[in-house]
């Protein structure tokens, strides 16, 4: 076995597998760098999640005291307003009259008038 690679596939200087390794070296710090960044918004909009959650819940709140208190109140107005305004009794008029025939004026009246709608059948 020889002890040394042969000439024509001489193994790379130092100075090349440097330069190879510092520049993965960059690529890995960028993309550190870019993860943190992403990291950094993800929490910032779980944030603004969390904020919006805790606002909606408040309001469901609001919204539930504000309809039981509706729910309290309601039938009380109602209540108060019915003993204290009471309404008005309908007033229903009985007459037997019939109504007046109203005239027009220079008309004449040839005949006899009738009052009944009713049809007369033979």
């Amino acid at each position: 076995m020889p002890e040394v690679p042969p000439s024509r596939y001489q193994a790379g200087t130092h100075d090349f597998t440097l330069q190879a390794v510092m520049e993965m070296q960059k690529g890995v710090g960028e993309l550190t760098a870019k993860t943190e960044r992403l990291i950094a918004d993800v929490k910032g909009q779980s944030d603004k999640v969390g904020e919006l959650r805790d606002t909606l819940i408040w309001l469901k709140g609001a919204v539930a005291v504000i309809g039981l208190i509706g729910l309290v109140i309601a039938p009380l107005l109602t209540w108060f307003l019915d003993h204290n305004f009471p309404a008005p009794a309908p007033t229903i008029s009985l007459s037997a009259s019939a109504p007046a025939q109203q005239s027009v004026p220079g008309a004449s009246v040839v005949g006899p008038q009738s009052t009944d709608t009713q049809p007369k059948w033979k």
